[in-house]
């Protein structure tokens, strides 16, 4: 068959070859052409030069993505509604700048910048900050990806919400003073979303992105927001858009390590306050060093069940490596992007910064491979450990969050309100 359509995504490059998902237009089969919708992905050789905006005609087989007689659920293809694909076809590209010509511009950008992080640190350090920053993780070798995973610390190379939080903090810091008040809000949400694009649209940064567009001008006109009401618009928004992804493991993480975030480690914090803490202003004080184990293991605790059916094992290395790692990465994300930003107009301020981010990544890479390999990392379970796994996690998340639910609906004593008010 052969096919047109139009790239609508930034080529992904792989080791062994590049895969693009392509918009299709028109199809001709046996001399017959008629204009067809609909996502297609295709395969290309190691090497092969595409970008997003390109049209291009596609000679091949069209197979399936979906077995016969299985459901799109059981595939992640058919699961972002890409039901056909096309290996290896004689391709010409009829031509360019077809699409968004925003979002070309932000490819073109990423591109950019990939190139400044290259030039300014070392590898694999390199490829480490384009994952962090750009979403950008074809680059990262296959020994180190090995090390991040089997450490339990890969989700800091995945962008993340936590990414989102880091630039609008940084972006609605920068703007006080500078821009008047009604326009700040409306421009860091649109920076949100363009750096959403910029880097792959991934379920975890839509959904970063939509608690920030809820919550942020809320913030600004001084009302409360709840975090687990803007977590249930947010899913629920991107459910209507593609119910599919409520099969998505992806999805899923992200979604409950939010949940987790919100109606578990407080109150664990507060425990263990209580248990070390007999006056109630040391407990007031900030304690960063317990709230990052208790995020930390509140997160870990919580997607146990959807991570065990994978590997069948329990990383003891893992909370370790998040706690050690954990305060790198704030400081990776300012000092990188700062490195990146400075690199577009002034190349030799990002080499310096590069001088004082690169030994940052390089210890989360000694901290990945060092883990990984100990001997008592990986302890392998029984199979019935998942079903008691998944009951503890679905009693405790329903128990607190019934518990949250009712403390939002009790008033507060007048002193509490006059206290926050003063």
């Amino acid at each position: 068959m052969t096919v047109i359509g139009v790239v609508n995504a930034d080529p992904r490059q792989a080791p062994r070859y590049t895969t693009a998902t392509v918009q299709c237009e028109e199809i001709t089969m046996d001399g017959v052409t008629q204009p067809v919708k609909g996502k297609m992905r295709v395969s290309f050789p190691q090497g092969f030069y595409l970008a997003y905006g390109d049209r291009i005609q596609m000679q091949g087989k069209i197979e399936s993505t979906i077995e016969t007689g299985q459901l799109p659920i059981t595939s992640h293809e058919g699961r972002e509604k890409i039901f056909v694909e096309m290996d290896f076809p004689e391709v010409e590209v009829l031509s360019s700048h077809a699409g968004n010509p925003i979002i070309s511009m932000l490819f073109r950008t990423r591109e950019q910048a990939n190139e400044i992080i290259f030039d300014m640190i070392p590898f694999p350090e390199s490829a480490v900050l384009a994952g962090i920053l750009l979403g950008l993780d074809t680059s990262i070798p296959e020994y180190l990806w090995n090390g991040y995973r089997a450490s339990g610390i890969a989700h800091i190379i995945v962008i993340s919400g936590f990414n989102i939080s880091i630039i609008a903090m940084m972006l609605l810091r920068f703007l006080e003073g500078k821009v008047r008040e009604k326009f700040q809000i409306p421009f860091v949400i649109s920076m949100v979303f363009l750096y959403t694009i910029l880097v792959g649209a991934d379920i975890p940064v839509v959904r970063a992105a939509i608690m920030a567009t809820i919550g942020l001008p809320a913030k600004r006109i001084g009302r409360k927001t709840i975090g687990i009401h803007n977590l249930t618009l947010a899913a629920t928004l991107m459910l209507v858009l593609n119910p599919f992804l409520i099969w998505d493991m992806s999805f899923q993480l992200s979604f409950l390590a939010t949940l987790a975030l919100l109606i578990l480690a407080d109150p664990l914090t507060q425990w263990v306050l209580r248990l070390i803490y007999k006056d109630e202003e040391a407990r007031d004080r900030p304690h960063l060093f317990l709230e990052l184990i208790t995020t930390t293991l509140c997160a870990a605790f919580v997607v146990f069940p959807i991570i065990f059916p994978l590997t069948g094992t329990l990383s003891l290395s893992s909370i370790p490596a998040n706690i050690m790692v954990a305060p790198l990465q704030p400081m990776i994300m300012l000092l990188g992007g700062s490195a990146v930003l400075a690199g577009l107009v002034f190349p030799f301020v990002s080499r310096i910064l590069g001088v004082i981010v690169w030994p940052l990544i390089a210890a989360c890479n000694q901290i990945a491979l060092r883990l990984s390999v100990h001997p008592a990392s990986l302890v392998y379970l029984p199979a019935w450990v998942y079903w008691v796994s998944l009951a503890c996690v679905t009693f405790t998340i329903l128990f607190f969050l019934y518990k949250q639910i009712v403390g939002l609906t009790k008033p507060q004593p007048a002193n509490q309100i006059s206290e926050k008010r003063d």
